[in-house]
C-alpha cells in the first residue's frame, strides 16, 4: 500500500478516521453523560433492567439486520471501482426491503417470542409500555445501522459521524430534560423516536452520494481478482454478526438468568467503559475495511501483508497505554460518573481489561478476512473466541453473584 494508497487522492482512509475519531471521542462524551444521568436517577434494580432489555433489544436488531450492513461494506467499494452504479443501488434498495421486511415481522410475531426472554426480564413483569417500545426501537436502530453500513461501504463516513453525533445529542438532552420522570418505556419510546428520524434524515443523502461517486460506466474486474458470491458471505455476515453480538450485549442477557438484575447493574458500568474503549480503538479499523476492499480490486493485494502486519503492531502498542491509563484512572472515573454505589463495577472493569490487547491483534487479522474473501475463515476465529469467552463467563459470573 504506497503513500498514493494510503493518504493520496484515491485513499479516504486518514480523513475517514479522523471523521469516526472525533464521532468517537463525541459518542464518548455522551455515552458517560447518558451513564451518569442514569445510574443517578434510576433505582439499581430500574437500572440493572434497562441494561438487560438494551441487550435484548440490540439482540433483536441484530437479528432483524441478518448481516446485511457486513455485506454492504464488502461489496460497495467493489462495485465502485468497477463502476457499477446500478448494482449498488439494487444492493442497497434490496437490503433496505429486507430489513424493513423482517422488522414489520419480528413486530408481527412478537407474541409468540416474547417467551424467549428469561424469567428476570419477562413482558409480564415489565412496566406497561415498555415491550412494544422495545420492539420498535429494536427495528429502528436497525435501519439506521443498515444506512451506516452504506455509509462506510462508500467509504463517507462524514454523513455517519453527522448523523451519530445529532443522535446521541438528541437523546442525551432529551434524558437530561426528563431525568426527573425517567422510565424504562419513556427511554425506548426516545431511542426509537430518534434512530428512526436519522434514517429518513440520511436516506436521501446516501442516495445522493452513491450517484456522485458511484460511475455508470461499468469496468470489468482485473484479472485474478475474485468476488464473492453474495449469497455466500451474507450467509457468512449473518454467522459472524450474532456471534459478535455475543462479546456485547448477550453477556448480559444471560447474567439475567443467573444473578438478579442489581448486580447487572454494576456489570453493565463496567462493560460499557471496557466497550468505549475497544470502540474507540476499532475507528482505525472500520475506517480501512473498505479501503483494503479497494486495493484489492486495484490488484495491488500483494502490498497488504506488510501494511497490515504495521497496523496491527501499531494497534497493539496504543492499546496497552489506553488499558494501562484505564487501570489507573478507572476507578475514580466509574465514582465520578455513577457514585459509590458502583464502586464494584471497577473490580469487574480490572478483568475485562486484558482482553483489549488481545482484542487489537486480532481485529485487523479479522477485518483482512472480511474485507477480502476470507469471511469464513473469520467466523471459525471468532467462534473460538466465543468459545473461550463463554466457556469461563458462566463460571465467573455465578462465583461473583
Amino acid at each position: 500500500m504506497d503513500q498514493e494508497t494510503v493518504s493520496g487522492r484515491g485513499s479516504k482512509i486518514v480523513r475517514n478516521t479522523l471523521f469516526l475519531t472525533a464521532g468517537g471521542a463525541g459518542s464518548v462524551v455522551f455515552a458517560l453523560v447518558q451513564l451518569a444521568i442514569l445510574s443517578r436517577f434510576l433505582e439499581s434494580d430500574r437500572f440493572g433492567l434497562f441494561a438487560a432489555l438494551r441487550g435484548f433489544s440490540l439482540i433483536l436488531s441484530t437479528v432483524v439486520l441478518a448481516g446485511l450492513p457486513q455485506v454492504l461494506v464488502r461489496f460497495l467499494p467493489s462495485y465502485q471501482a468497477r463502476g457499477q452504479r446500478g448494482r449498488a443501488i439494487r444492493l442497497f434498495s434490496a437490503a433496505a426491503a429486507a430489513v424493513a421486511a423482517l422488522g414489520i415481522a419480528l413486530f408481527a410475531t412478537r407474541g409468540s417470542w416474547s417467551g424467549w426472554m428469561p424469567a428476570g426480564v419477562s413482558v409480564s413483569a415489565l412496566p406497561g409500555g415498555v415491550f412494544f417500545w422495545l420492539v420498535c426501537a429494536s427495528v429502528a436502530m436497525a435501519m439506521k445501522m443498515l444506512l451506516y453500513g452504506g455509509f462506510n461501504g462508500l467509504r463517507e463516513m462524514r454523513m455517519q459521524m453527522i448523523l451519530e453525533l445529532l443522535y446521541l445529542c438528541a437523546l442525551t438532552l432529551y434524558i437530561a430534560a426528563a431525568r426527573e420522570r425517567l422510565s424504562i418505556a419513556l427511554l425506548f419510546r426516545a431511542i426509537c423516536i430518534f434512530n428512526a428520524a436519522v434514517f429518513v434524515t440520511g436516506l436521501p443523502v446516501f442516495t445522493l452520494l452513491t450517484r456522485r461517486l458511484i460511475s455508470g460506466v461499468e469496468r470489468g474486474g482485473r484479472n485474478g481478482i475474485a468476488m464473492p458470491s453474495i449469497s455466500t458471505y451474507w450467509s457468512a455476515s449473518i454467522v459472524m454478526s450474532l456471534v459478535a453480538l455475543a462479546f456485547t450485549d448477550v453477556d448480559r442477557f444471560v447474567m439475567s438468568s443467573i444473578v438478579p438484575v442489581s448486580v447487572i447493574s454494576i456489570f453493565h458500568v463496567a462493560s460499557r467503559v471496557n466497550g468505549l474503549l475497544k470502540r474507540f480503538l476499532g475507528i482505525p479499523i472500520i475506517a480501512a475495511q473498505p479501503e483494503i476492499t479497494r486495493v484489492y480490486e486495484e490488484g495491488r493485494w500483494e502490498e497488504l501483508s506488510n501494511r497490515i502486519g504495521l497496523f496491527t503492531k501499531a494497534t497493539f502498542i496504543v492499546s496497552l497505554f489506553m488499558a494501562g491509563l484505564t487501570a489507573v484512572i478507572g476507578r475514580d472515573a466509574i465514582v465520578l460518573l455513577s457514585g459509590d454505589r458502583y464502586v464494584e463495577s471497577f473490580t469487574v472493569l480490572l478483568f475485562l481489561l486484558p482482553a483489549v490487547p488481545i482484542a487489537a491483534v486480532v481485529a485487523p487479522l479479522l477485518m483482512t478476512m472480511r474485507s477480502l474473501h476470507y469471511i469464513r475463515w473469520a467466523v471459525m476465529c471468532d467462534f473460538i473466541w466465543m468459545g473461550v469467552y463463554f466457556g469461563t463467563f458462566v463460571p465467573f459470573v455465578s462465583m461473583w453473584g
